[in-house]
């Protein structure tokens, strides 16, 4: 579990979350955010509350929403080879941002519908994922998906917030 995140000191909150789990493999992922009025930069830190192994952190700053309150979100877990996937609403001009992580699988993964990439890594390739995406009109039930055949024992999970 996450046991607290900051940035340059201030506490963020988290957004949405999703655990997954399968026999052998664990993941779980997380949006979190904090509001800041000036700055641009500070140290990150991410607290655990436990052991964790393979961690990784996606940073991303907006500038300019109407509310730093998500307007919608979703997640999705799934086990072995399974696609994870969901349909979300982004408001008119608002914003998506997506992370999904697979463990437990040897063929490359695939994230659709979440928008432009921005970054990707892993030993088995796209096993860890961050997407951006700037909707121009208003968009209702817009499919993202998070595959991969992933083999037996693996843990997929996928999670999105929109902001305005």
């Amino acid at each position: 579990t996450f046991s607290s995140v900051t940035v340059a000191g201030n506490s963020a909150s988290s957004v949405v979350e999703r655990a997954q789990s399968d026999t052998t493999q664990k993941t779980r992922i997380a949006l979190y955010q904090v509001s800041l009025s000036t700055g641009t930069s500070g140290t990150i830190a991410v607290t655990f509350g436990g052991s964790v192994s393979r961690c990784q952190v996606g940073v991303w700053a907006v500038y300019d929403l109407v509310s730093h309150t998500a307007n919608t979100t979703a997640n999705d877990g799934q086990n072995d080879g399974t696609t994870a996937s969901f349909n979300i609403n982004i408001p008119a001009t608002g914003i998506m941002l997506t992370t999904a992580c697979m463990f437990g699988g040897t063929d490359t993964q695939t994230l659709s519908g979440a928008g432009t990439i921005d970054a990707s890594d892993g030993a088995v390739t796209g096993a860890r994922q961050w997407a951006s995406y700037q909707a121009g009109a208003a968009e209702t039930a817009r499919a993202v998906s998070f595959s991969g055949s992933g083999g037996a024992d693996s843990a997929r999970a996928l999670v999105a917030a929109t902001w305005a």
